[in-house]
């Protein structure tokens, strides 16, 4: 009965570790997202200025 008992307890601490390292990734994995959208958007407005800047540009003779 003792060993019963003591296997539920580990069951349950085990199960919560799990849970808690599954927290960790997930938010690391949220934290590289936003990250990306923070450069990517310096990224994206440099391309957009640049693309404004030499649209129109002509060679004429």
């Amino acid at each position: 009965m003792l060993s019963k008992c003591c296997g539920l307890v580990l069951l349950i601490i085990g199960g919560f570790l799990a849970v808690c390292i599954l927290m960790m990734v997930i938010g690391t994995l949220v934290g590289l997202l936003m990250f990306a959208l923070k450069v990517a958007v310096p990224v994206l407005l440099v391309y957009a200025g640049y693309r404004l800047l030499t649209r129109d540009r002509r060679i004429v003779y």
